[in-house]
């Protein structure tokens, strides 16, 4: 969803019933949408929603409030598969891996 649409989504629930306890984004993008939508319905974040999103862009610390999102690290995922497609085409058996995720707490939520 375009950052437009999520905006409308939001307003749209937002004008059709109570607002929910908390939201959780795919996307910081995303969520910094619902921060707005939450906004201009005078619903206050945290106290009433708490919202958090996803990826920890670096605007996502500057939104009003601060965001609180899940980083990933993206240099760690992308050495890991370079590795494993590297084995692969070196004939060996690879394995999954898990890059753990890390939440980073602003006011958001």
């Amino acid at each position: 969803m375009t950052p437009e649409a999520v905006h409308a989504a939001m307003a749209q629930r937002l004008a059709a019933a109570p607002p929910p306890d908390g939201i959780f984004a795919a996307s910081d993008v995303a969520a910094m949408s619902v921060l707005r939508a939450l906004a201009e319905a005078g619903i206050d974040v945290p106290t009433t929603t708490a919202v958090i999103g996803y990826d920890d862009v670096t605007l996502a610390a500057h939104t009003s409030p601060a965001l609180t999102t899940i980083r990933q690290d993206l240099a760690e995922g992308a050495a890991l598969m370079v590795d494993r497609l590297m084995q692969r085409i070196a004939g060996h058996a690879t394995g999954s891996a898990i890059v753990t995720p890390v939440l980073i707490e602003r006011q958001s939520a």
